[in-house]
């Protein structure tokens, strides 16, 4: 294992009640751009809604569309 000493870490979390009756194409949308972000946490995607707690090095500040 190796261990990487890093500056600043940004964390992210939140959630919203939203209807996700077809999460799947917004699953693989997120984890792309979780992968190209290099973030790394948990999003959980379940009928009712959406929750987030991912982290990251500040550069990659994630942008979400107005709700």
């Amino acid at each position: 294992m190796t261990i990487s000493r890093v500056e600043s870490v940004l964390n992210v979390s939140g959630y919203a009640f939203v209807d996700l009756s077809d999460a799947a194409p917004l699953r693989e949308r997120l984890h792309a751009s979780a992968t190209a972000l290099r973030l790394r946490g948990t999003v959980i995607l379940a009928n009712e809604g959406i929750n987030v707690a991912l982290a990251g090095e500040p550069a990659a500040k994630p942008t979400c569309p107005p709700s």
